[in-house]
């Protein structure tokens, strides 16, 4: 028996800044006005946490109080009862159900997830592909919902399909129009950056480290870069698209601009310990990780080219400087990777690096006039 992969999770996150709401120029509907003042998000922010929210808005851990991103990312933090001013400074989203279902076709389930920010909104569309494949048929699978990818909305009518990118726009448009009605124009978007796990897998044999399997190399390159030809596609030398990874390690975090893909043959679950769900819950914690950077990211680079294109900082509303200095404040967290400060990971260091450095580091000498900059890693 060659490489089986048994569980194969798949997320797509897009992230969408409405900068006009914290900056005063786009007025939310009366249930969305909590998105624009401090004092109104906190109280709204403890009706949630008491299951008492008009729209029955959740925080982001749902039910999971000991939900490890999140934990970390407050730190000290009980999730049943953080502090609404916490949350405000974090820039907390808050998770709505969301109306469309959605069907990934045979051997694969899929569950879209919506979020609301002071500054935005996000969704994120997990797949998860059950059943045995090789690492090939897993790459194809994955690579052909990336880039030629269709689902069925339910509707009142039965089953729609839809190319990806159609439902997701339709997802991202009725998930805008909640928050500022018909007809809102879309803001600056981001997506999608997307995050890969095989969660279960077995083979009879001992694999090889990715310095000597060039398969394994091209495979997650696929699932990272999502190239037009995978197969004829140009790989970069592993010092870039992993560069904490030391000649002849089994685990691999691959990390490109907008995708990561984990291979950790060290952890993948036996089939007969399907109880053990390491891999899937790092996945969990990533997708939060992922989606916290990239709107906050967001936030951050609408800010700076505000700035660059000649507004001063004091021309910015005070919710919206608020947000600004919160999200810069985060992100330095996030990228400097005190575990006593916030969630560590080295993905998302690299994710901040990778798409927002320059601007977080602009952005936060505006805030704090001689700080220093957080230094690339090499």
């Amino acid at each position: 028996m060659a490489l089986s992969i048994t569980n194969f999770r798949a997320s797509f996150i897009w992230s969408e800044t409405l900068l006009g709401v914290p900056g005063g120029t786009l007025k939310p509907l009366p249930e969305f006005q909590f998105l624009t003042w401090s004092d109104q998000y906190q109280e709204r922010f403890r009706g949630v946490l008491d299951g008492d929210d008009p729209l029955r808005l959740d925080p982001p851990w749902e039910a999971h109080s000991n939900q490890l991103f999140w934990k970390y990312y407050l730190p000290g933090a009980v999730l049943a009862a953080v502090s609404p001013k916490q949350a405000w400074k974090s820039l907390v989203p808050l998770r709505r159900g969301t109306p469309f279902a959605v069907d990934a076709g045979k051997g694969a389930t899929a569950w879209l997830e919506w979020y609301y920010y002071p500054h935005g909104i996000a969704l994120a569309l997990t797949f998860k592909y059950s059943g045995a494949r090789t690492l090939q048929e897993t790459v194809d699978i994955a690579w052909n919902m990336r880039r030629q990818g269709v689902v069925s909305q339910q509707t009142p009518a039965g089953l729609k399909p839809l190319s990806l990118q159609v439902f997701v726009d339709g997802a991202l448009k009725w998930l805008r129009e909640s928050v500022l009605g018909p007809n809102a124009q879309p803001g600056p978007q981001r997506g999608p950056f997307t995050l890969c796990t095989i969660i279960r897998a077995e083979s009879d044999s001992s694999l090889q480290p990715i310095d000597a399997d060039p398969d394994l190399h091209r495979a997650l390159e696929a699932l990272t870069s999502w190239p037009p030809n995978p197969e004829k596609a140009k790989l970069p030398d592993l010092a870039s698209a992993c560069p904490s990874h030391a000649v002849g390690d089994d685990d691999v975090l691959y990390a490109r601009d907008r995708g990561r893909a984990l291979w950790f043959p060290t952890l993948f679950t036996p089939t007969d310990r399907p109880s053990v769900r390491s891999l899937a819950c790092y996945h969990r914690n990533l997708m939060f990780g992922s989606m916290q950077v990239d709107s906050l990211g967001g936030l951050v680079a609408a800010v700076a080219a505000e700035l660059r294109g000649g507004k001063q900082i004091h021309q910015l509303s005070s919710t919206l400087r608020t947000c600004a200095n919160n999200a810069c404040e985060r992100l330095a967290d996030l990228f400097e990777g005190d575990k006593r400060r916030t969630y560590r990971s080295r993905s998302l260091k690299w994710q901040i690096q990778q798409n927002d450095l320059a601007d977080l580091n602009f952005l936060r000498q505006k805030f704090l006039p001689g700080a220093a900059d957080l230094p690339a890693t090499p």
